[in-house]
């Protein structure tokens, strides 16, 4: 399919989704493993296992992406010290279970230090609050992530006083030697929400988020060149009791030296969300249109390049127009823990077919004081 000039592109885009139900990004606070510390818990000793036990089916014949089956457990035992009113560390592993598979996956090691010189700023260097936490949207970072790679390493900024909130992080997922197999593989992230409150009953905000992926190194002797992308989505969120609006418009670009792809240079994205919340059921309704649009680590739905094992690499989708209809229950089960079911089918406007997955999770966010300051 010929590739749209841009100018064409954007209007049609804007007239479509004035005519389509629109939603925002998932509610993943159940699955987000964050943490606090207050100058009230210094000289605490804290034991901490956040559990998920997984299901999650996606029926998938596509050729963009495989359909495939995650099911199993992860736990995350860890301790935490808080040697000052400032200064938490905490360390532990995640032990993470595939049923089907006849061993454990290799045990991830978190390890982390936390200054807080007052309370909104945070920096974190070694095991970070990821995956999820980050509250990107998903075409720039997948959900599938917090079951796949949850624990990562690197450094960490925070944010958060009044209205205003940020997030800025350098995940480094893989160390370049010389002469070895491997590339270096690093991961940079921000995201930046600044809140207006309009009445008791509605407020807007207005958010930036930004990734820069890069696989490759001054070391890099593996050869097949190196890999830059990087992505930016500016979004506009609007609430007003038990629903929410959500705008955000995408772009995409190819920053290597290497181009293998050109038609993957510059990618153009907008994704739009609706949903209702009641006291347990959410509905989500969720338009995306792409054009050439292209994140490494976003949802495998939103990518123009297929990542299916059955097809080539080369294979491109410049047009991506899909529409959602998400069905999310989370229901809490007690002790802080919590049953999320979900139904999420999407059509597929381009190639004219649909398809769907669905899953069932338990998240258990145990912690216990095994020492506390008593002052």
């Amino acid at each position: 399919m010929a590739r749209y000039k841009q100018g064409y592109f954007w209007v049609w885009a804007i007239l479509t989704l004035w005519s389509l139900p629109a939603f925002a990004q998932l509610d993943n606070r159940t699955f987000s493993d964050t943490w606090t510390q207050t100058k009230a818990d210094s000289g605490t000793l804290k034991l901490e296992i956040p559990s998920t036990f997984y299901f999650k089916n996606n029926e998938y014949f596509n050729k963009i992406t495989d359909g495939y089956t995650l099911f199993g457990w992860q736990a995350l035992p860890r301790l935490s010290y808080q040697f000052s009113p400032n200064f938490r560390l905490a360390g532990g592993i995640l032990v993470q279970q595939d049923f089907g598979a006849d061993t454990l996956r290799k045990p991830a090691t978190f390890f982390s230090g936390t200054w807080q010189p007052n309370s909104k700023w945070s920096f974190t260097l070694g095991s970070l609050e990821g995956a999820l936490a980050h509250k990107l949207i998903e075409p720039m970072f997948d959900f599938e992530r917090t079951i796949i790679r949850k624990v990562e390493n690197g450094l960490q900024i925070k944010y958060n006083h009044d209205s205003l909130t940020a997030d800025v992080w350098l995940d480094w997922m893989k160390k370049n030697l010389a002469y070895s197999a491997n590339k270096e593989q690093l991961f940079q992230g921000s995201n930046i929400r600044k809140a207006w409150r309009l009445s008791e009953k509605n407020r807007i905000a207005a958010v930036l988020q930004s990734t820069f992926f890069h696989n490759g190194g001054q070391l890099d002797t593996a050869g097949y060149g190196s890999f830059t992308k990087q992505n930016l989505a500016l979004g506009f969120q609007f609430y007003s009791g038990k629903w929410r609006l959500e705008l955000y418009g995408l772009e995409s670009k190819n920053l290597s030296g290497e181009r293998a792809y050109q038609a993957l240079d510059n990618g153009k994205a907008l994704y739009t969300n609706l949903t209702w919340q009641g006291k347990h059921l959410g509905i989500m309704a969720s338009h995306f249109i792409g054009n050439y649009f292209q994140s490494a680590l976003g949802g495998q739905l939103y990518q123009a390049q297929t990542t299916s094992v059955k097809q080539p690499i080369s294979l491109v989708e410049g047009q991506r127009h899909l529409f959602f209809l998400r069905f999310m229950y989370n229901y809490p089960i007690g002790g802080g823990a919590s049953l999320t079911l979900r139904a999420e089918p999407y059509y597929d406007f381009v190639n004219h077919f649909y398809e769907y997955s669905y899953s069932a999770y338990f998240n258990v966010p145990f912690s216990v004081f095994l020492k506390r300051n008593r002052n």
